[in-house]
């Protein structure tokens, strides 16, 4: 295996003289890159489902922190699911509007920062391996069947 990268996805890329704006990315992109942090490009509203679905050991890969831009409206079913070793402050933008079922499920979240109101969380979407923190919680719209957890403590 290769060492982990800092990945940031372009804001936009350039072909044929015209610039385009990158306003989505392909599933399962990190099958098998290793990856310890990625920044998504400003354009993007939506992050796919099973972006490192089947990564070779998906509890081993190495991604430790998501930077997610103001933007961001969706986060697919599964994202990010069983990835043990994100575990960093993962700030949510005020865009988001959904976080998808078992999004981020089986990952060992330290704090997560919601930014924006109105959103919801499906079943799973953030059930953490570990006891996490929650700032902004209560200005979800809805929260699913063990949609979040287990906190630490209260949540701010």
């Amino acid at each position: 295996m290769t060492h982990p990268q800092k990945v940031v996805v372009d804001d936009e890329i350039a072909y044929e003289g015209k610039t385009y704006p990158v306003t989505s990315i392909y599933p399962e992109l990190f099958y098998t890159i290793p990856v310890s942090v990625i920044t998504f490009p400003k354009h993007m509203k939506r992050i796919p489902s099973h972006l490192f679905h089947d990564f070779q050991y998906v509890g081993d890969c190495p991604l430790y922190s998501i930077n997610l831009p103001e933007g961001i409206e969706e986060i697919a079913d599964s994202a990010f699911f069983d990835l043990r070793n994100l575990n960093s402050w993962t700030t949510f933008p005020s865009t988001l509007r959904r976080i998808g079922k078992s999004a981020f499920q089986g990952c060992n979240f330290g704090v997560a920062d919601f930014k924006g109101t109105g959103f919801v969380i499906d079943d799973y979407g953030l059930a953490s391996r570990t006891k996490m923190s929650a700032i902004g919680l209560e200005k979800a719209a809805k929260i699913g069947d063990h949609g979040i957890g287990p906190l630490m403590g209260d949540f701010i």
